[in-house]
């Protein structure tokens, strides 16, 4: 075996060993900060449309 199929064959075993790892503890499971977000932008759109309503009121 050359150089260069031991290099191709170890890079491609690397790569597959990579993308089992990924799979398996990267990509389990939900972003646990995505609830919060959620949560977040409610919440930011609620003090908006409360903000919206003051200014009518103190426009009138």
């Amino acid at each position: 075996m050359t150089f260069a199929v031991g290099l191709v064959i170890g890079l491609i075993i690397g790569w597959v060993i990579e993308w089992v790892i990924d799979i398996f503890f990267w990509r389990t499971g939900r972003n646990p900060l995505e609830e919060p977000l959620a949560e977040a932008e409610a919440r930011i759109a609620d003090l908006e449309a409360e903000l919206a309503e003051t200014r009518t009121v103190v426009a009138e």
